[in-house]
């Protein structure tokens, strides 16, 4: 704890020491005032223009902890997945689950994680405008980025609900009045392609459309004994954008895009087998099992299959000089569907085939399904309204939203146990018995919101900013359950996998809840000089309620969880010197999280969606770019955050693993104050060098090389030493040769230079999966590949 407290001094002695080269700042600008002012028609960091305050400004000039990349710069970083930008956000990072519906982003130490649905996000994530309600949406293939942006704390004002993490805004180009093309292709040395293509083109004098579309397969990467090799997908889709503009003031873009992808990605795999008994039996029939060891036995295919469809209509008029209005209005449908082997061995109940071999009798068989054992659709409407007026050291935004989400949710978990195992009688070896659960259920979500923020500059060099949001939110759950538990003989077809028998237990209830908050933000930003940009402030956001649509769901006075809410302050700089040559930045925060929503494994399987007290949150964030010389950018991200849960919320989730972390070091019951947030590094490094050189009049070669590095990560909230993974570094590299003006690359890259084998999650499910069990990202093995770029 005592260096937890001398890592927030030596942040605020660095923030400090900053804010005494004021001065220095100053007197660099104030020389050269013209030099900077061309400068900027250059495309560095601190030029980048964000919309992360709802209206265009500098990225150096927003009183906010923003990182923002560009469309260009991901691709010469190799970012082509959503997954991967934790890799270039050093703010940013990802953790996998099963389906996209159980990953989560996470900022801050904030993560949104229900293997059994029901949560919204803590990071919202913003797509053209329009927020998604489920972070699975977020995985996607990225085509025809013009930027995406990372905002970091609670963005409750001008963003709303489920920020109280952060926001990710993508950002996708849109139609030019000129004719246009944009390629991109990639192969891979492990048998992936990835063809991206752009036409942008003008329809007349008043239209323009822009037509994107790709195709990504990744050819499996995992041998599997027993069945169709994994750790592949395939997916395609495109997008659509017309932009009609009826004036030099009005206009209206109309888009339409489609998605639908086939992963085998989501996968378990064992690392440390069941306590005994069950150990040697995993060892016998499994096959190879430890940490590493990329080699599956599983008889069922484990996948996901998803499709998302989306419409958005963007209304933009300038009614006067300083009066603009905007109307976004979207809507979304996505199509979830996932079969995974939950046993994770070759012994299971397949349509058509029946019973796998099972010589030796292994006692946990999992039972595939004719359909997918997990079923989510979402489908919503969302329309929001702002008016925004700048002019006289005025800046308003203000304006209103809507939502109306509904989901329909269906999830299938048949097993043949062996009846001495499940029912712990010798007698019964050999004896079947069916064990499942079936659930359904609808959740509906009506959301509606008011805001307004204001910034105001009372000297040329001194703004004070403040905003207000009311949000009100209804949400209905209507759950149903059955459990079924009998004799597989007489009942259960192995062939058909159906079962006639009734079930032993059925719990129905509806279950309603209305929320009304009020979130905002006030602070102060100091501008002394072109470049300079100081600022405090305090925000708070707000997460809406979430639904416990799981197995541990029993009655409607508990399935709906509180809301969270989200306290922070934060203090920043961001310094742009020297012309440009140097830019860097800081913020230091303190942030409290009421109600944080996490999921929760007790008796071993079943996952309860909790509120888990309060998560508190302290650290820092800074971003350093270094131009030497032309062409030459050194960048550096470095985070600190101690992200831990406070209060005295006892869970029952000790086992066998984790009696350390139990009183009296006996199993049972533990206590998570001041343990590790889930799924956040308290460091985290990225870091990159690019050199552009130029070999003749219309050639250049661009070198690249890049490193990031995370400490340790607790995956789970039991705390298990087995799910935590120990800290790791990655490292690409790349060489390429193209056009002087970007018109066309090739460049070889190298993914995992050192071959640096991680998961990108970790679990524990004893006596069914695995003490230990994990999940692997699609660079968790060197590779390398060629990338041709052309554009016109």
């Amino acid at each position: 704890m005592q260096s937890n407290r001398n890592l927030w001094k030596c942040g605020n002695i660095i923030f400090a020491a900053l804010m005494t080269s004021t001065a220095l700042g100053g007197t660099a600008f104030a020389q050269d005032a013209a030099p900077q002012q061309a400068a900027a028609d250059d495309v560095t960091s601190g030029d980048i223009i964000v919309t992360a305050q709802r209206r265009e400004q500098r990225l150096g000039d927003v009183p906010l902890s923003v990182q923002a990349q560009t469309g260009e710069a991901l691709t010469k970083a190799g970012i082509t997945d959503s997954r991967a930008l934790e890799q270039v956000s050093p703010a940013l990072n990802f953790t996998a689950g099963y389906s996209p519906t159980t990953t989560s982003l996470v900022i801050r130490g904030a993560a949104s994680l229900a293997n059994e649905g029901g949560i919204q996000p803590s990071v919202g994530v913003v797509i053209d405008g329009v927020p998604v309600a489920r972070q699975g949406e977020f995985i996607a293939d990225l085509a025809d980025i013009d930027r995406i942006e990372v905002l970091s704390g609670p963005q409750g004002t001008l963003f709303g609900k489920n920020s109280t993490a952060g926001v990710v805004n993508i950002i996708s180009a849109r139609p030019k009045h000129e004719f246009g093309v944009n390629v991109e292709l990639t192969g891979t040395s492990d048998e992936e392609v990835i063809a991206k293509g752009t036409i942008n083109a003008p329809v007349s004098d008043m239209a323009a459309l822009r037509v994107t579309g790709y195709y990504h397969y990744l050819d499996p990467m995992v041998q599997n004994l027993a069945g169709p090799d994994l750790h592949g997908q395939r997916s395609y889709g495109g997008q659509a954008k017309l932009l009609l503009d009826f004036s030099d003031t009005v206009n209206l873009l109309l888009s339409g895009s489609y998605n639908k992808s086939y992963s085998t990605f989501g996968n378990n795999f064992v690392i440390t087998p069941n306590s005994p008994p069950l150990s040697d039996f995993q060892r016998a029939v499994f096959g190879p099992i430890g940490w590493g060891v990329d080699v599956a036995n599983q008889d069922t295919v484990s996948y996901s299959k998803n499709k998302l469809y989306s419409l958005v209509g963007e209304l933009n008029a300038d009614l006067t000089d300083e009066l603009h209005l905007v109307s976004i209005t979207g809507y979304r449908n996505s199509n979830n569907r996932v079969e995974i082997d939950v046993d994770t061995g070759p012994v299971g109940i397949n349509p058509g085939r029946g019973f796998s071999p099972n010589p030796l009798g292994y006692p946990i068989q999992y039972v595939a399904t004719e359909d997918e054992h997990q079923v989510e659709i979402y489908k919503y409407f969302s329309q929001e309204v702002r008016l925004a007026y700048s002019g006289n050291g005025l800046d308003i935004v203000a304006g209103a939203y809507y939502q109306n989400y509904n989901e329909t949710r269906q999830l299938l978990l048949p097993f043949i146990f062996d009846g001495a195992f499940v029912l712990q009688d010798p007698t019964l070896a050999g004896v079947p018995f069916y064990v499942s659960d079936t659930l359904h259920s609808a959740l509906s979500d009506d959301t509606i919101a008011v805001f307004g923020d204001v910034t105001y500059a009372i000297t040329p060099t001194i703004n004070v900013f403040g905003g207000l949001r009311y949000t009100n939110e209804k949400l209905q759950l209507d759950y149903y359950h059955d459990a079924f538990f009998n004799p597989a003989a007489g009942f259960f077809d192995p062939i058909t996998v159906t079962n006639s028998a009734p079930p032993i237990s059925n719990i129905t209830f509806r279950s309603k809840r209305t929320d009304n908050n009020l979130s905002g933000r006030i602070g102060v930003q100091w501008k002394p000089a072109p470049g300079l940009n100081y600022y405090a402030s305090y925000n708070r956001g707000y997460k809406g309620p979430a639904a416990n649509q799981g197995r541990a769901a029993n009655n409607a006075a508990t399935a709906l969880l509180d809301p969270e809410i989200a306290d922070a302050f934060e203090i920043g700089a961001k310094q742009r010197l020297f012309d440009g040559l140097l830019t860097f930045d800081i913020a230091l925060y303190k942030q409290k999280i009421k109600n944080i929503q996490q999921s929760s494994i007790t008796g071993g399987v079943t996952v309860d969606l909790i509120n888990a007290g309060a998560l508190k949150i302290k650290g820092f964030e800074s971003n350093l770019t270094l131009r030497p010389v032309d062409g030459l950018s050194l960048n550096a991200g470095i985070v600190y955050n101690d992200a831990y849960y406070s209060g005295d919320n006892i869970f029952f989730t000790c086992g066998p693993t984790i009696t350390a972390e139990c009183p009296n070091g006996a199993a049972g019951v533990q206590n998570l104050n001041g343990k590790q947030a889930i799924g956040s590094p308290k460091w985290k490094v990225v870091s990159s060098a690019a050199y552009d050189v130029p070999v003749n009049e219309s050639l250049k070669v661009s070198l690249r090389v890049a490193y990031n590095w995370r400490s340790s990560i607790q995956y789970q909230l039991q705390q298990d030493p087995l799910t935590r993974h120990p800290s790791y570094g990655i490292l690409d590299a790349s060489i390429g040769v193209g056009d002087l003006n970007d018109r066309w690359s090739l460049t070889l890259f190298g993914k995992n230079l050192t071959d640096k084998f991680y998961y990108s999650n970790l679990n524990t499910a004893d006596f069914f999966i695995g003490q230990q069990f994990g999940n692997f990202g699609r660079d968790y093995r060197r590779y390398g590949g060629l990338r041709l770029t052309y554009k016109m």
